[in-house]
């Protein structure tokens, strides 16, 4: 049995390669050997301490061992000072491990995708979501969790959500049927570093993210500063003033740490509204910002409604012209990526649907199709 058990943990430490889905089966030899420890080992130093006459020779050694074995348990279990693992099982089946659409913006797209979208809807997004699609959407995808060509997820990312121009994204779309394109919040704002470098060469030609800045204390009569001295090129950017959201200048200006003077495109957010300024030549310029704002109900500090910067990222040039950008906080290409989710217009919604118009002169490119294995690529090129 401990032989066959060893052979188990080898074997699945072998297949699993660090994913986590596949603890459960290296789980199984860690608690057998876990068992077998807690009972041969107090056995074995009873025994010794019996010889040696430290113990007296009639205690019953199975006693001891099962003592022993419910106190480590104990200690394991309830103690955060070792472990506290009680604690995180308790959080991580009632929180952490929560199905994430069960609740919110996520489950609510979901269910709109089930209950709208014909059948043979083929929704291109990341991996990640995937399965939720397939299970809980009722869509077809181009990859997901437990896709077999991963060299697809890099094309993916590549390609769309780092595409650096549309025709290049609705070449890969079209080649792959895809007949939506799904965006979420959570991997602009959060995940762009980590999607963006798959979606790159080694050279990182590809890799962006969203920076924060930080909303620096208001001087007075002097405009709102933004900064982030270690992640950005500017000493700060100045922020437009809230009360003319509605009408606002068309450029932000950055003063550069060499004290050069430079214009910035952005985006505001007034509460679930948009206000895009689009400035010539913006694709030559070192990025742009995207601001949220929200409106204050009056109170005993101020009695007026009032406008106040809630958020502020400054995102660099390849990020910038990047698809996921364009569409997601941009609005860009509304004729081509025509968004049909969600649908009351919400401007600041997490997660985001489009249904792709391919124009005439898009065709598809076997290159999309590649599997990263030279002998098959070979094969695709020449059909």
């Amino acid at each position: 049995m401990t032989l066959a058990t060893l052979v188990w943990f080898l074997l699945w430490v072998g297949l699993s390669r660090g994913g986590k889905r596949h603890d459960f089966f290296t789980g199984v030899p860690f608690a057998y050997g876990t068992a077998l420890l807690l009972w041969n080992v107090p056995a074995l130093i009873t025994e010794k301490l019996k010889s040696k006459k430290i113990l007296h020779p009639e205690i019953n050694s199975k006693l001891i061992t099962s003592c022993l074995a419910i106190i480590v348990f104990i200690v394991i279990l309830f103690l955060p000072t070792f472990a506290g693992y009680a604690n995180k099982i308790t959080y991580n089946a009632t929180i952490r491990r929560k199905l994430i659409p069960e609740r919110g913006s996520m489950k609510q797209g979901l269910e709109w995708m089930k209950t709208t979208l014909p059948q043979g809807t083929v929704v291109a997004a990341s991996w990640s979501y995937g399965n939720q699609l397939n299970v809980l959407g009722g869509v077809k995808t181009i990859t997901d969790s437990d896709h077999y060509i991963p060299h697809w997820i890099h094309l993916y990312f590549r390609h769309v959500f780092c595409a650096q121009s549309e025709r290049e994204a609705l070449e890969f779309l079209k080649t792959h049927g895809a007949t939506h394109l799904m965006l979420t919040q959570q991997e602009l704002i959060f995940n762009t570093p980590d999607h963006s470098i798959i979606g790159s060469t080694e050279n990182a030609d590809r890799k962006f993210e969203l920076v924060y800045l930080a909303i620096l204390p208001k001087k007075v009569d002097a405009p709102q500063r933004l900064a982030n001295l270690r992640k950005t090129p500017f000493a700060y950017i100045e922020a437009i003033d809230p009360d003319v959201v509605e009408s606002p200048p068309d450029v932000l200006t950055a003063r550069m740490r060499n004290r050069d003077i430079a214009r910035l495109p952005y985006v505001a957010f007034k509460d679930k509204t948009r206000h895009f300024h689009e400035m010539s030549g913006a694709e030559n310029l070192p990025g742009g910002v995207i601001l949220y704002y929200e409106t204050h109900q009056p109170d005993e500090h101020q009695p007026d409604e009032h406008q106040h910067l809630n958020k502020a990222f400054y995102i660099p040039k390849t990020g910038w012209n990047s698809l996921a950008v364009r569409l997601y906080f941009l609005g860009d290409l509304p004729d081509i990526f025509v968004r049909v989710y969600p649908t009351d217009g919400d401007a600041t919604a997490d997660v985001k649907i489009w249904e792709i118009h391919y124009p005439p002169d898009i065709q598809t490119d076997p290159k999309y199709l590649e599997t990263g294995f030279p002998e098959i690529d070979t094969y695709l090129h020449t059909q």
